[in-house]
């Protein structure tokens, strides 16, 4: 379907039961996806940026200039000031 269709035919899915509910979901997987947006070939897929950024995380730490960052210690119940709600 595309969506010159779609538009044609909204009016029959918006009335349809559960129709806004459905075209919801439909929209959500769709952008998760990444089909709601034109895709560019010359993207690289996301595992390799994730190695790129890895290995340029550890080329900097390894260097004097920068570094690593420490962890924070954890803190007690008896340390925070304020009331958690419930859940």
């Amino acid at each position: 379907m595309n969506a010159e269709t779609f538009c044609e035919q909204f009016a029959t899915f918006a009335e349809a039961p559960n129709g806004i509910a459905k075209l919801r979901e439909l929209i959500l997987e769709l952008a998760v996806r990444g089909q709601l947006v034109p895709q560019d070939p010359k993207d690289e897929h996301a595992l390799e940026l994730l190695d790129r950024i890895s290995v340029k995380r550890q080329q900097t730490e390894c260097d004097e200039s920068v570094r690593a960052q420490k962890s924070l210690p954890p803190i007690s119940p008896t340390e925070i000031p304020y009331q958690l709600p419930a859940g």
